[in-house]
């Protein structure tokens, strides 16, 4: 068993360099996304809150759906507010455990 232990290693960091190789290929994104954080040229339009909804009934009057909130909830207030133009930045969670209470956040439009 001694006689094959530099064996299995050297099998191990040959296998472990292989597979390495092939996460190496990337995809990159030449044109910024319309709702992509890293916006060039902002022009900010408001700072908006928003608190957590109680989650929806049924018909028999249990409670089903999300407690807190997320961002796409954020966007959408946003956008109902200041139009489809705008997105949302630099949000702030009040997280309470695992749940989100309430969030406070950027409105602004890329240009």
């Amino acid at each position: 068993m001694r006689k094959n232990h530099p064996l299995v290693i050297a099998s191990i960091v040959m296998f472990a360099f292989q597979s390495c190789a092939g996460i190496s290929n990337l995809q990159t994104i030449e044109k910024e996304l319309p709702n992509s954080p890293a916006c060039t040229n902002p022009t900010y339009v408001s700072t908006m809150a928003k608190k957590s909804g109680k989650r929806l009934i049924d018909k028999e009057g249990k409670p089903y759906g999300a407690k807190g909130i997320s961002a796409y909830d954020l966007l959408q207030t946003a956008r109902a507010k200041y139009g489809d133009t705008v997105t949302i930045q630099n949000i702030r969670w009040d997280v309470n455990g695992t749940n989100r209470k309430s969030a406070i956040f950027d409105v602004i439009i890329c240009k």
